[in-house]
């Protein structure tokens, strides 16, 4: 018996080691202990939904009947590379901007619902590809070069 509870012992001892790692880590809010809830561009505020799963990113703005008006989806990724957007099962029209590492947009893109033949690319390598509601960059007069100024809160969870 004594030695079937000493060949456990490690085992237990990592097993509850993990579950107490994974019990910290699901506390504590991802990054910089913030996330991003909105942006500011050229004193414009944006309100932000922040996508950075696969799974979310590849669904997007698909099948949504309204996106309010200063509102948008922020899609944030790993690490700065080339984007390419199409507007697949998405009703909504839609501007994207592609910004890079430092808040700089480098482009910004037209979309129209429905169409799967144009792609929408970045003009470089981009970290961010933020989506708002057709013709919002415009109206503000935010155009490549101004920067995007991420507004973080602190995750209560």
């Amino acid at each position: 018996m004594i030695t079937m509870m000493s060949a456990s012992r490690p085992y237990l001892i990592r097993l509850l080691a993990l579950a107490f790692l994974l019990t910290v880590a699901a506390r504590l809010p991802a990054g910089s202990g913030a996330r991003i809830t909105g942006a500011a561009i050229d004193g414009h505020k944006i309100r932000l939904e922040v996508v950075s799963s696969p799974a979310e990113m590849q669904r997007g703005l698909m099948f949504r009947r309204h996106l309010a008006a200063d509102a948008g989806m922020l899609f944030v990724y790993s690490s700065e590379q080339p984007l390419s957007f199409w507007m697949k099962n998405t009703r909504l029209p839609l501007s994207i901007a592609f910004i890079d590492e430092e808040g700089v947009i480098i482009n910004i893109e037209k979309m129209e619902p429905f169409d799967e033949k144009n792609r929408h690319e970045s003009l470089g390598e981009a970290r961010y590809a933020l989506e708002v509601n057709q013709g919002w960059f415009d109206r503000k007069g935010i155009g490549p070069g101004d920067r995007v100024h991420f507004l973080k809160t602190v995750d209560a969870r």
